[in-house]
């Protein structure tokens, strides 16, 4: 917090994860209520690498779930999906089935959700 610039010029916070071990860290939570306190949405970047089996990987996909379904601050996630994980076909029916969550969107949604055509 020694280097925020305040809450005049920040829209949104954003924090990035590439462990599984992050999501129950000590500074994660403070992270969370700091911008809790701020009042500021967050977005999270969650990109597990070096993912070596399937298994592995629905360990991580079902805890960073869990974690995002847990926080509400939480109203943007980008997930770092790579094409190794899709081939895994329990990891890739996870993701989907996890992503049909109405609470998530699609990038593609995002322009008739966030801007709706005018009623003209």
């Amino acid at each position: 917090m020694k280097w925020y610039p305040g809450d005049d010029v920040v829209d949104w916070w954003g924090i990035d994860l590439t462990d599984p071990h992050d999501l129950s860290r000590a500074e994660m939570e403070n992270f969370l209520d700091e911008a809790a306190r701020h009042r500021k949405p967050v977005l999270l970047d969650a990109t597990a690498r070096n993912l070596k089996s399937e298994a592995e990987a629905l360990k991580w996909y079902a805890a960073m779930f869990d974690f995002i379904r847990a926080h509400p601050a939480l109203k943007a996630v980008s997930l770092g999906i790579g094409a190794r994980q899709l081939r895994w076909p329990k990891a890739a029916a996870y993701l989907k089935q996890q992503l049909a969550d109405p609470r998530f969107i699609d990038v593609n949604e995002a322009p008739s959700i966030l801007r709706p055509k005018s009623a003209d």
